[in-house]
């Protein structure tokens, strides 16, 4: 499940310059059938963006991030 999730999350990331926030993803993992929390969502993103071979960007002007 986890990695069905996180392949979802990275076919809605849209590709840079445009962006998402959180709260759009959420909704559209909602739509996907997937519900979880923002916390778990929160997790799932930085473990991709941690991996480091997505070309994921953080949005560090603010926390939380986005």
């Amino acid at each position: 499940m986890l990695i069905l999730r996180q392949s979802t999350i990275l076919d809605i990331i849209p590709l840079s310059p445009r962006y998402i926030s959180s709260h759009e993803l959420m909704v559209k993992l909602n739509q996907f059938g997937f519900d979880i929390s923002t916390r778990m969502l929160q997790r799932d993103l930085q473990s991709l963006y941690d991996q480091g071979c997505f070309g994921l960007e953080k949005d560090t002007r603010s926390k939380p991030y986005g």
